[in-house]
């Protein structure tokens, strides 16, 4: 989720999911972005990205597919344009157009929550 770990946001969201009773599918993603070094949160987000609250996390059940194949896969498996929701930085996103730059046509909005502009070199930190 940017804010902790890769195996500490999956695990994050398997429990979001588990919490509001919603079955889906959820991938890991990437471990860190394509052109810096990670940079988490953990300072002001706790150790487990969610403020060290004492979440029951359990197992990381990630499947063997990663979330850029998975968001391929999701494009040509749809019958019509997706629109795909960000919860972190957009490295999945970068990855997925790097692998078929043809979904790029078969993606309708791409709406971005959880991203950050640095002032100083005001480009998006997640890529």
């Amino acid at each position: 989720m940017g804010k902790c770990s890769r195996r500490s946001g999956h695990q994050n969201s398997v429990y979001i999911a588990r919490l509001c009773g919603v079955a889906v599918n959820i991938y890991q993603g990437a471990a860190g972005p394509l052109r810096r070094p990670l940079e988490t949160a953990q300072h002001i987000h706790g150790q487990d990205g969610m403020g060290d609250i004492g979440l029951e996390l359990g197992e990381n059940t990630a499947t063997g597919l990663n979330a850029a194949n998975a968001i391929v896969d999701a494009v040509h498996s749809s019958a019509e344009p997706l629109e795909v929701i960000t919860l972190g930085p957009l490295t999945n996103i970068a990855l997925a157009l790097r692998l078929d730059p043809s979904i790029l046509h078969r993606i309708r909005r791409i709406t971005i929550r959880g991203w950050r502009w640095r002032r100083s070199s005001k480009r998006l930190c997640a890529l």
